[in-house]
């Protein structure tokens, strides 16, 4: 395996892939010759963020199977995992329900 850095040339009004490259986290490119002794160690090599986005993912994925085509499943979404990507339309409610929740924890008892 050889990896080098990412370098290349900028050419004015063109697409800066050194740029992009780095900005997604991607330090360096490489490539794999061929070889009868190559075997794939790992079939998920990750960072422990990496694996934490994972798991989230699988989360959203069984809530919108679980709810499909209800138009409340982002918000429910939102809430569990938090992330509002999956309630774009809904990102306000999901917001005011987040606030409200936190209202009424936050008071004391009467």
């Amino acid at each position: 395996m050889r990896l080098k850095r990412p370098h290349y040339t900028v050419n004015p009004h063109d697409f800066d892939i050194e740029a992009w490259l780095l900005e997604n986290g991607l330090r360096a490119t490489g490539y794999v010759r061929k070889d009868d002794c190559n075997a794939r160690l790992d079939a998920f090599a990750g960072r422990p963020t990496d694996w934490v986005e994972r798991a989230r993912e699988r989360i959203r994925s069984r809530i919108l199977a679980g709810l499909p085509d209800r138009q409340y499943a982002g918000v429910i979404v939102a809430l569990t995992i938090g992330t509002l990507t999956a309630a774009a339309m809904w990102a306000r409610t999901a917001v005011l329900v987040c606030v409200s929740i936190l209202s009424f924890t936050a008071m004391p008892p009467p």
